[in-house]
């Protein structure tokens, strides 16, 4: 085999190689017009479609914004007023309130015996003869004489 020989067979692969890629080239362009006519035709018809169909394209896109505002809305970061006041706040309060059930129960308890106290003081006044009172205090008055 002599070099003319090789250089032709080179010369003829890369031919055979430039072919292929300008015939890929080709292929490729033409897919894309074709699927560049096909996407510009289902815009126009999505465009149609909306057109003819405004109230449903509204609750769709209005539904949608609404369910991507959901999923969106809650990994939002809690704002300074939240973190800062609204929370400290509301754990103060309920540490508020826990200390001070035990001491109203107790209020309430004592509230209980010393009305339970006053009733029986009376029951036992009203039991008593005011007669020896009165007369002791009548005696004591006139012992004692300051004018």
């Amino acid at each position: 085999m002599n070099a003319n020989d090789t250089f032709g067979a080179v010369k003829g692969l890369a031919n055979g190689a430039g072919k292929s890629f300008e015939n890929a080239g080709n292929f490729t362009k033409n897919a894309m017009k074709e699927f560049q006519g096909e996407a510009e035709s289902l815009i126009d018809q999505g465009a149609d479609c909306t057109r003819s169909h405004i109230a449903s394209g509204v609750a769709t896109a209005f539904v949608g914004g609404l369910i991507i505002g959901f999923v969106l809305g809650r990994n939002t970061a809690p704002t300074f007023r939240k973190m800062y006041i609204h929370d400290p706040m509301a754990r103060a309060s309920t540490l508020a309130l826990a200390l001070l059930a035990p001491m109203a129960r107790a209020l309430n308890d004592s509230y209980g015996n010393a009305k339970s106290a006053a009733r029986n003081a009376a029951q036992q006044i009203s039991d008593l003869d005011p007669a020896p009172v009165v007369d002791g205090a009548r005696h004591l008055g006139q012992r004692l004489k300051f004018w």
